[in-house]
Parts: C-alpha cells; sequence; structure tokens
C-alpha cells in the first residue's frame, strides 16, 4: 500500500510522460525493471516539489535537468545513478546508498545529506554546494573536483581513499577574481571578506585522501582525525587546522615540498601535529626554492635522433629537473598511447626535439597533439620545441604524409613555429667535439624552464 505523499514509480514516469517536451525519452525497458527516470539528451528544468521517495531501489538511472525541490529521499538506493544538471534545493538525504552515483554539473543547495553510505565510489564533479551538510556518513572512494563549496559542512563523517580535487570556496573566487568582473555588489561583499567557513569538516575521520591542487581559503578543519592523507600543489594557511585536530595523535599525512613552498609560514605546532615536520624544513624549502622552480619534462623525440635527446635528458637530469624520456621511463605491458598521455598529463613542458625524423612520426604527432590539448585546457603553453635542423621550417601543407593525418600534423607544425624555437642544429650529430657550447645553450633552455 502506497503511503500518501510518497512518490511512486508510477507517479514519478508520469510526471514526464506528461511533459510536453518532445525530445523527452522514456526508457520502457529500464521502467519495467525498476528504473523509473530514463532522460534523452534534454537539459530543460523540470520540477518535483515536496515529495517523498522511501525505500526505493532507483538504480542505475539518467536524471538530467530536472530540479526537486523540498523532497525527501529515504532508506533509497541510488546505486550507479547519474544526476546530470540536476538541482536540489531544500532536499533531504535519510539513510541512502549512494555507490558508484555520479553528481556532475549539478547544484546541492540548502540540503542535508544523513546517514548516507558509500563503500565504493562516490562522484560530486564540476558542481556547486551551497548552504549544506553531510551529517554521520560514510564515504569510501568518495570524489569532489571542479565544485564551488559555500557554508558546507562535513560533520561526523568517515571519508576514506577520498580524492578533492580543484575546488573553490566562494572566498577564494572572489579574492582572484579581476574587479573589472565584479559588479558593486561583489565588490561591496568582497571589502568585508576576511574569512568565512565556506568548507567546515568538523569531528570527521579522514584517511588516506588525497588533496589535489585547492587553495583551502575558508576552509576548517575542526576535531578531525587525520590519518595517511596527501597534501599536493595546494596552499594551506595556518587557520585552516586548529589544536582540536588529531588528538589522538594517529598516523602521519604527507604535505609536497610545492605546497610548503607556495603556503604561508605555517606554525611549528601544526608541522609537528598533522604532517609531523620540523617547521625549519618549510623554511629551508623556501630557501632553496626562492628563485624559480623548474619544470618537469616530457622529452617528445624520434628515436633516430636519440643521441641527441639521451645528452639533453641526461644535462636536465643532471641539474635536477623531472624528465620523461621513452628510452629510459616507459614502462613495459602498457598500451603505447596511455604511457604517451599520462605521461604528457603529469609532466609541466613537452620539449620536443623538432628534426626531419620526429616530424614524420605519427608517435611524435601523436604527442603533439596531446600537448595541445593540454594547453588549449589550462590557458598554458606546454609545448617546447628546439629544432635539430630546418625540417620544421622548410615543410609545407601539400608535403605532408599520410594524407588523412595531414590537417592534425599540420595544426601541430603551425603551433610549433609560433613558439620561439631553441636553434640546436649543430649538435645534431653530437655534443663531443661541442661540449661548451652544448653546455651554453643548454643553459639558455635551463632558464626558460623555470617557473616564475
Amino acid at each position: 500500500m502506497d503511503i500518501e505523499g510518497y512518490l511512486t514509480f508510477t507517479e514519478l514516469t508520469t510526471f514526464f510522460k506528461d511533459s510536453n517536451k518532445t525530445d523527452l525519452k522514456i526508457d520502457e525497458q529500464s521502467i519495467s525493471k525498476g528504473h523509473p527516470i530514463s532522460l534523452g539528451d534534454t537539459y530543460d528544468e523540470r520540477t518535483i516539489v515536496n515529495k517523498k521517495i522511501t525505500g526505493s531501489k532507483l538504480k542505475s538511472l539518467q536524471v538530467q535537468g530536472v530540479k526537486f525541490f523540498e523532497c525527501k529521499f529515504y532508506d533509497c538506493d541510488l546505486t550507479g545513478t547519474l544526476f546530470w544538471m540536476t538541482t536540489f534545493e531544500n532536499c533531504i538525504f535519510e539513510n541512502t546508498v549512494l555507490e558508484r552515483a555520479v553528481f556532475r554539473k549539478s547544484q546541492l543547495i540548502s540540503t542535508e545529506i544523513n546517514n548516507c553510505k558509500c563503500r565504493f565510489y562516490l562522484n560530486i564533479s564540476e558542481s556547486y554546494i551551497y548552504d549544506s551538510v553531510f551529517n554521520h556518513c560514510y564515504f569510501e572512494g568518495l570524489e569532489i573536483s571542479g565544485t564551488d563549496t559555500v557554508s558546507t559542512v562535513f560533520y561526523k563523517t568517515v571519508i576514506d581513499s577520498a580524492r578533492y580535487q580543484a575546488n573553490f570556496s566562494y572566498g577564494y573566487l572572489m579574492k582572484v577574481t579581476p574587479e573589472e568582473y565584479l559588479d558593486e555588489e561583489d565588490k561591496m561583499k568582497l571589502q568585508n571578506i576576511e574569512v568565512n567557513e565556506d568548507l567546515v569538516f568538523e569531528d570527521c575521520n579522514i584517511q588516506y585522501s588525497l588533496f589535489k591542487s585547492v587553495e583551502f581559503i575558508d576552509t576548517f578543519f575542526k576535531g578531525c582525525e587525520l590519518s595517511k592523507n596527501t597534501f599536493s600543489d595546494c596552499i594551506l594557511f595556518d587557520y585552516n587546522f586548529d589544536e582540536t585536530n588529531n588528538k589522538k595523535g594517529w598516523g602521519t599525512n604527507s604535505i609536497d615540498i610545492k605546497t610548503l613552498n607556495e603556503s604561508e609560514n605555517l606554525s611549528k605546532d601544526l608541522l609537528k601535529k598533522i604532517f609531523n615536520q620540523e617547521e625549519r624544513v618549510q623554511q629551508l624549502i623556501k630557501n632553496e626554492l626562492s628563485n624559480k622552480i623548474m619544470s618537469s619534462v616530457f622529452i617528445s623525440y624520434s628515436l633516430k635522433d636519440a643521441k641527441i635527446a639521451n645528452a639533453i635528458n641526461q644535462f636536465l637530469k643532471d641539474n635536477n629537473v623531472s624528465t620523461f624520456l621513452w628510452e629510459k621511463n616507459a614502462l613495459g605491458g602498457q598500451p603505447l598511447k596511455s604511457i604517451m598521455k599520462s605521461n604528457i598529463d603529469s609532466n609541466d613542458r613537452l620539449l620536443f626535439i623538432a628534426s626531419g625524423n620526429s616530424l614524420k612520426s605519427e608517435a611524435c604527432h601523436y604527442e603533439l597533439t596531446q600537448g595541445r590539448k593540454k594547453q588549449d585546457k589550462l590557458w598554458k603553453t606546454i609545448l617546447f620545441p628546439i629544432h635539430i635542423d630546418s625540417f620544421l621550417f622548410d615543410i609545407d601543407f601539400d608535403d605532408i604524409r599520410p594524407k588523412p593525418k595531414k590537417d592534425e600534423f599540420w595544426e601541430n607544425i603551425q603551433e610549433l613555429r609560433d613558439i620561439n624555437s631553441l636553434d640546436f642544429t649543430e649538435f645534431k650529430s653530437g655534443i663531443a667535439k661541442n661540449k661548451k657550447e652544448f653546455e651554453e645553450k643548454m643553459n639558455s633552455l635551463l632558464e626558460s624552464l623555470k617557473i616564475n
């Protein structure tokens, strides 16, 4: 017997079938299996108001362009469900299973997530969380990335093996936005912004998790037990952690060199209690890196030019530059393109040794294309060409082979031509006769690889 006010499968499907949108798709087979919502490629917002959903096994749904307002999800199973461009406002999730659930380009506004569980992967990405609380939850494999948080609290929640990456608080966004893009109201708010509690972890148990590329403005850890977590490429502040954290003296957390260098001078107690580091370690790192930090480098080259590639690689390594050279670092038993792409993504720059050999190589062009894609994504120059002959400047579009690849290869060549290429032509056959000149040229390359 249905309880009055509870949303049944029939009500859900009827709601969408009654829509006037002709592009709305209902998967009848999915409905018959108990999967009531299956929308097509439509993002028009539809609103479900003041409904209670209980005990429903809403597995493997695809919910797109829907707004839930003052709805309550009780004892639901949302395993494998995708919420795409979906808004939850003034909603409550209670005792709900969220394993492999995905919230993408969605909003959680004034919403409570209480006593919910996920023992294998929950993803919240490119989304917005405002005035919401995660209360007494258990998350294993939680991933939050590219998400804005405002007045968001995790309370008495276990977070295990999470990945928290490239997220932003309201305070951070306000402080980094150029003034010309702020309206008068935002400018007034900015003048009054000191420290807001835009993201708070309170009385949480957080372990084996990665915090990556996060500037922890307006973020607080209060009374948490933090163990075996990693803070990489982050910016931390003293106020992020108070004395109530790690009362039980749990395992050490890791902090990388870049985080120590980029963060303000952290207190002795914080470094010791949270990271088991001495205060002087941060100062030593700041002093050592006070000039500039070297980029890490993926070296793209033809194996026919291995002699000069190995000489360049050795010089860079001797000067403490982290490099990837195919002959030295490519692991066996993995797909070739996967090795290329993953290592281009994980290094700061792609040093391309331009020659008639490399510019005729499909593998080298694949690496160049991946480098261009990374440039477009990050809005920064990734490619760094040097040339050992004049082929880069002599080749014409009509000469490129194979023909199906002409457009892609020409884009790569044009991109390289737009960047000042260092001339290494005198070292094409080796450096034995020109060691001094080679060192001078490499020192110029080193200077160019430094990060301001």
